[in-house]
């Protein structure tokens, strides 16, 4: 766990500061934090992370889905409520996880997206 890198996109401070406080105590050790969509892809495009977490924003996972160099990245997505889970996976979310005050489902969500194997993009075997 400790060598996988996780840019982790969230506007809210306190927030975003939480969850990495969850992902070190999980063992997590690389982990950047980006405040916005802007920034997250400045970030990715100079060091592509293993595996995005965004705080919503499928916005953001639509543009990372339509980058070569990025498509193929892991995207996990915290969203608010219910009615925001279909829209995170319409964007390209691999995973949506509710937010919540317990860690437990996001990182059973992030272990899961960082075992899969990234798949080539279409024409490259």
């Amino acid at each position: 766990m400790a060598e996988e890198s996780i840019l982790i996109v969230c506007g809210e401070p306190a927030r975003a500061g939480l969850v990495k406080l969850w992902l070190e105590a999980a063992g997590y050790r690389n982990l950047r934090l980006a405040g916005s969509g802007a920034e997250a892809l400045v970030l990715a495009q100079s060091q592509p992370p293993d595996c995005f977490l965004l705080d919503g924003d499928p916005e953001l996972c639509r543009r990372l889905r339509a980058s070569p160099a990025l498509c193929r990245i892991p995207v996990v997505m915290l969203c608010a409520c219910r009615s925001e889970e279909a829209l995170g996976l319409q964007s390209g979310a691999d995973c949506v996880v509710r937010r919540s005050d317990r860690p437990d489902e996001l990182l059973a969500a992030l272990a899961a997206a960082l075992r899969r194997p990234q798949a080539s993009p279409p024409g490259i075997a």
